[in-house]
């Protein structure tokens, strides 16, 4: 993987300098930016799906009194 990400790395910014002849610069910009929104934005839908489906919690009335148990 790191060997790939490496190799992907390089050929990307090769692309988005212009030094890869027929693939249009901009191009590479803008799918590097919308990858950047598109996990940005899944994030924030995992979190809203999590918040809405996660039981709330059961609130204790009784916080911080002593009750005396009797044996």
């Amino acid at each position: 993987m790191m060997v790939a990400s490496t190799i992907t790395l390089i050929i990307y910014t090769l692309w988005m300098f212009g030094f890869i002849s027929g693939l249009d610069p901009n191009l590479a910009v803008k799918i590097g930016v919308y990858a950047i929104v598109l996990i940005i934005l899944v994030i924030i839908g995992i979190l809203g799906y999590i918040m809405a489906t996660y039981k709330q919690p059961v609130t204790v009335k009784s916080v911080g009194k002593v009750r005396r148990v009797e044996a």
